[in-house]
């Protein structure tokens, strides 16, 4: 219950979530708010590394982060459109076929 209401902060999430599809739309929106995050991190740190001189010690381990997150990022999104495309497609409403007589 307080993941829930943790998470809720962040994205709304009706209460009756129950269904598959509402499942799967928290998902995504939970996904795309971890890649959103990471990315801004990210960013940061390139800021911060443009900030410092070259020789500084500390721009090796920046440099490094920014790789590792970048590579996150890029990870988050794979499966994001891997999940997405292995997703079997919503059930289409069925059409009544009526014979003329």
């Amino acid at each position: 219950m307080q993941a829930r209401q943790e998470l809720q902060t962040h994205i709304p999430i009706p209460d009756g979530a129950s269904t598959t599809a509402d499942r799967e739309q928290i998902a995504a929106h939970v996904a795309n708010s971890i890649v959103d995050q990471v990315f801004r991190v990210s960013m940061d740190l390139h800021a911060a590394l443009s900030l410092l001189q070259a020789d500084h010690p500390a721009t090796g381990k920046i440099g490094d982060a920014i790789e590792r997150l970048d590579e996150t990022v890029k990870d988050l999104r794979m499966a994001a459109l891997d999940a997405a495309c292995t997703r079997p497609p919503p059930p289409q409403p069925r059409r009544h076929r009526f014979r003329s007589q």
